[in-house]
């Protein structure tokens, strides 16, 4: 899917970001670049409420924990919030792990909803969590290896319902 500058004012784009410093980086590049997006501050989950995000080494890496981490943020469910949109065409899930969540709690909300998925997948390409997301997904989408290293990589699904 190419979007050109014709689908600007059709598109409709929603970040979600709850790490302060890379939320605070986000919201300066909207403004920079002039980009009509919804920013929230707020992690992507499984599950709503409050969740604690572990820092790794670096920012851009934070991830979701059950207990213990760094500091607590508010997180919203992908079920929740897919509701409220009607179908999506595209959802990028950059997501630190919580892939794995978001598949477990949301399923039924992403493939009654959800046309395409680029998806970060975090583990080796064998790895447990992998083949359990790659199975639960078989029968429903279409699944394209758009690049993948040893301990993660990125998924291109094509929902069959949905296409």
């Amino acid at each position: 899917m190419q979007l050109n500058a014709e689908h600007v004012e059709t598109i409709s784009v929603h970040a979600f970001e709850p790490h302060p410093e890379n939320f605070a980086q986000l919201r300066r590049n909207i403004e920079l670049n002039g980009w009509r997006v919804r920013a929230t501050q707020t992690a992507l989950a499984g599950r709503s409420g409050e969740r604690s995000l572990h820092n790794s080494s670096r920012a851009d890496s934070a991830y979701l924990v059950d207990t213990g981490g760094d500091f607590r943020v508010s997180a919203v469910s992908l079920s929740e919030y897919l509701e409220g949109c009607g179908v999506v065409d595209l959802l990028k899930l950059d997501v630190e792990g919580a892939e794995y969540e978001l598949f477990t709690n949301a399923y039924e909300a992403i493939t009654s909803s959800v046309r395409r998925i680029v998806l970060e997948y975090h583990g080796a390409w064998g790895c447990p969590d992998v083949r359990a997301l790659l199975d639960r997904v078989a029968h429903d989408f279409d699944t394209d290896v758009v690049w993948r290293r040893r301990e993660n990589g990125v998924l291109l699904l094509t929902n069959r319902r949905r296409g």
